[in-house]
């Protein structure tokens, strides 16, 4: 990967920015993670080593009251957990994968929130995924579908294979006022459907059931403010 991208992957690992949106703990591994992708002991791309920065998805919709999150059913692993998956070589940031993942294994369109009251870094990488880099969707985004700019969740965990030995996942959120249709273009992913909270599928990802109320609070406090409304109607008589 050139230095031009590998500049908006370590923009996106940000400690300072982690720090605000997920708390200390997922703050330290953003900042050993910068590290490691400065010296290649961590690879963006899965071809370029065993130790893989990734990125996810957690897709929310409805209010705080009773949220519904989409799951996909993952056919390696059996287990129903949020869209994401490997960096492409495409990727200019953390943000433009989680968008394409988001759209490949959810159907879902998004815009990312505003940057505002960020750094001129961040508003940067913002813009920077508006571009379509791969030229493979002419969607307009699904109406009031909004990314959260920072992640909610930077954590490193084992996979065990003897290509991928382990991933540090940068995740994000999604939201959208209500449940959307979803539909999957991965062949990964043999279905992918909204639950509510308080009734996870059987083949729940155990790590995922654990953390989700508290994913959700995060998502909740990041998203306040960002509230993308669908375009106003022409006709206003």
């Amino acid at each position: 990967m050139t230095t031009e991208p590998l500049r908006g992957l370590l923009q996106g690992l940000d400690p300072d920015r982690v720090r605000r949106s997920a708390g200390d703990a997922d703050a330290a591994v953003s900042a050993t993670a910068q590290d490691d992708l400065r010296s290649g002991a961590l690879t963006p791309l899965r071809a370029d080593g065993v130790r893989h920065l990734t990125v996810s998805c957690l897709l929310v919709a409805g209010d705080s009251g009773e949220p519904s999150v989409a799951l996909g059913l993952h056919r390696k692993s059996g287990e129903w957990r949020q869209v994401g998956g490997h960096l492409e070589a495409g990727d200019g940031s953390l943000l433009a994968a989680a968008l394409r993942e988001l759209r490949e294994e959810s159907g879902v369109a998004a815009v990312v929130e505003s940057a505002a009251g960020g750094s001129a870094g961040d508003r940067k990488e913002s813009e920077g995924t508006s571009s379509n880099r791969d030229g493979d969707d002419r969607r307009a985004p699904h109406a009031g579908a909004v990314l959260l700019h920072a992640p909610v969740a930077v954590r490193e965990f084992p996979v065990g294979g003897r290509d991928c030995a382990s991933h540090v996942d940068v995740l994000f959120a999604a939201r959208v006022p209500e449940r959307v249709t979803l539909q999957t273009h991965d062949a990964g992913i043999a279905r992918i459907e909204w639950w509510s909270v308080s009734a996870l599928p059987e083949g729940t990802a155990p790590d995922l059931r654990r953390d989700l109320p508290q994913l959700l609070r995060r998502v909740a406090r990041s998203s306040a403010p960002a509230v993308v409304s669908p375009p106003p109607r022409a006709d206003r008589s």
